[in-house]
């Protein structure tokens, strides 16, 4: 019996890493991609505009929030990352 070359759905559903966007970035790399300074990125933390988390000793920005505030979308305000 010869198979096809065709992926199944859940193949196809994932995308190759390369084409893939990170779930979270640095502060310096949400400001380089959304062109403001890492000062605006905080007072974007600060005014509960964007979100952020800890991992580890490092805050990191998800992308999602990013998008969405880009996007004019409000964001969720999770009291915990504040």
């Amino acid at each position: 019996m010869k198979r096809d070359n065709h992926p199944g759905p859940v193949q196809a559903a994932l995308s190759p890493p390369e084409q893939r966007k990170p779930m979270a970035m640095t502060v310096e790399q949400a400001a380089r991609t959304a062109g403001v300074s890492r000062s605006t990125i905080y007072r974007l933390f600060d005014s509960g505009q964007l979100e952020k988390r800890k991992v580890r000793n490092r805050t990191v920005i998800l992308t999602a929030s990013l998008e969405a505030l880009v996007m004019g979308q409000p964001i969720a305000n999770t009291p915990a990352d504040r």
